[in-house]
């Protein structure tokens, strides 16, 4: 299978943070599942494609401040000059942002990373975590950046 690059990059960026979210997953189901959904490769097929493994997503903006305090991996798109990407955050430590565009791992620092994202996660539950209660810590907390986010934007 043939992908384009903005193919490959949600591909990539739905294939690793499966892989940080400890999610195994047949790499040939994973693209058949994508190839033949109707709205791949957008934000709106990740929903779909997330479900038939056992993993649900909530898209939600979020300021600059509450980043660091979700728990990770998280998806994210940023621009550049290259155009836009998904990525998958897997931390955030010391004021550097580790990141995956693809295959390729990028650590930069906050303040890089902010002048390219535009405020937008999704932020990842597992069946493991439903099952560990975390579901309802990481509700509660989306609950708590609504309510944030709606005073101060």
């Amino acid at each position: 299978m043939n992908f384009s690059d903005s193919e490959k990059n949600a591909y990539f960026a739905i294939k690793n943070t499966l892989k940080f979210s400890k999610v195994k997953v047949d790499d040939n189901t994973l693209k058949k599942i994508l190839i033949n959904h109707p709205e791949f490769p957008t934000l709106a097929c990740f929903k779909d494609v997330f479900n038939a493994f056992n993993v649900d997503i909530l898209p939600t903006k979020i300021n600059i401040n509450t980043i660091s305090k979700l728990g990770l991996p998280l998806i994210a798109h940023i621009e550049d000059f290259d155009g836009g990407f998904f990525i998958v955050i897997t931390k955030i430590n010391n004021g550097i942002v580790t990141y995956y565009i693809n295959k390729e791992c990028i650590r930069e620092s906050f303040y890089d990373f902010l002048k390219k994202w535009h405020g937008i996660v999704c932020i990842i539950f597992t069946n493991e975590e439903l099952r560990n209660n975390n579901f309802f810590i990481k509700i509660i907390i989306q609950t708590v950046v609504k309510l944030k986010n709606n005073l101060f934007f």
